[in-house]
């Protein structure tokens, strides 16, 4: 969707779907949950029908807590799934087409999926040949994705490495990190001075709220060593460890924090392309990136030059021309411009999908299509 396109929404499923959960569309099906505490999940159809039952399988190896946790879905035609304590792999029919005997199974990416087998992970086709042998003490199910730019990350013998789609390492095994992360245009966070979290359970009539305190206070204690940077496809780091935290590349620019919490932006060069005088950055998408300012959130563009004002209690990202924001307690979605597109008046929402807006009022969910006309 582009600048100065007129949009036209049409509701095709009234909010009137009666789950807890319902995420964003991709490859024409969206996932569906009823209780977040059996993980049971589903998959309806654009017109809301379901086409994989809820009850079909014991659950899902990722169990998603967020309507914008998309990765979580159809990969390349497949999902995962979870049987008798197994993970496997279905088609968008809810077919088994990978037996489930896996402890723990990656989404696909660039054809293949890792999977973990006798405590050892190894990498596997869309037919569940094994392609890669089981013989990784690690790798990085918590990435979107473990093969990305045609390498993955993976650990051998306590030591960290990166190998391509045959096996070979390509970054040889003994990278001097405590932790390294998928490649992203070109380049693959790496960190040192990784702490060990401690295990806070939480206590008897403890709320949620009070028991995240908690452990996001001692994760930032521990985290507090952390030095991250980048390197290159050659392991030579590109950018050094000066960074408290980084996020992933994104069109080109990076979200850094450096030990004062400034945020910033930072390009691959590792120059800082302007000032970004925010209190909190997001990564850019489809040119644009939503920012903190105060208590109100508002968008800017690469130059950091702020596109829309300072007007919503939060904002999200851009998605096929659209974004997400909450105004007064209510969601909406807006264009490039400022522009209100969907009216505040939803209490979830999801980001925009293949021409498709979950949204969510009173309890129930709906979804919208969104066409686009000159």
């Amino acid at each position: 969707m582009k600048n100065g396109m007129k949009y036209f929404v049409k509701t095709l499923v009234e909010p009137t779907l009666d789950y807890e959960l319902v995420m964003g569309f991709q490859e024409g099906l969206a996932m569906v949950r009823n209780n977040s505490n059996d993980r049971k999940m589903g998959f309806i159809d654009k017109a809301g029908k379901v086409v994989i039952p809820v009850e079909l399988y014991d659950g899902y190896s990722f169990t998603a807590s967020s309507p914008w946790r998309m990765q979580y879905m159809f990969s390349e035609g497949l999902s995962a799934i979870l049987k008798e304590g197994k993970c496997g792999f279905m088609d968008i029919t809810g077919k088994i087409v990978i037996l489930p005997e896996y402890e723990f199974v990656s989404r696909f990416s660039e054809g293949l999926a890792g999977a973990r087998k006798d405590g050892k992970w190894g990498f596997i086709d869309k037919t569940g040949k094994t392609v890669i042998p089981f013989e990784y003490d690690c790798a990085n199910p918590f990435n979107e994705m473990l093969f990305s730019d045609g390498l993955a990350a993976v650990q051998k013998n306590g030591k960290f490495g990166y190998i391509d789609k045959t096996g070979e390492a390509v970054i040889p095994f003994g990278l001097k990190y405590d932790f390294i992360y998928s490649f992203q245009e070109g380049l693959a966070r790496v960190m040192t001075g990784k702490g060990v979290r401690p295990k806070i359970p939480r206590l008897e009539n403890e709320s949620y709220e009070e028991h995240s305190k908690r452990v996001n206070t001692a994760g930032v204690e521990v985290a507090k060593n952390e030095r991250w940077g980048f390197i290159d496809r050659t392991g030579k780091l590109r950018i050094p460890l000066d960074y408290s935290g980084c996020l992933r590349f994104s069109e080109g620019l990076v979200v850094s924090v450096i030990d004062d919490h400034k945020w910033s932006y930072m390009d691959k060069m590792g120059n800082t392309p302007f000032q970004a005088h925010f209190d909190s950055l997001s990564s850019f998408h489809e040119g644009l990136a939503s920012v903190q300012k105060g208590s109100k959130w508002g968008f800017i563009d690469k130059n950091g030059e702020i596109v829309i004002p300072f007007s919503y209690d939060c904002g999200s990202y851009f998605s096929e021309g659209l974004a997400a924001v909450r105004m007064n307690d209510k969601w909406g979605y807006i264009n490039k411009t400022g522009n209100v597109i969907i009216p505040f008046e939803y209490n979830c929402v999801c980001p925009v999908t293949e021409g498709l807006a979950v949204v969510s009022k009173d309890d129930k969910w709906g979804i919208l299509q969104i066409e686009e006309k000159d």
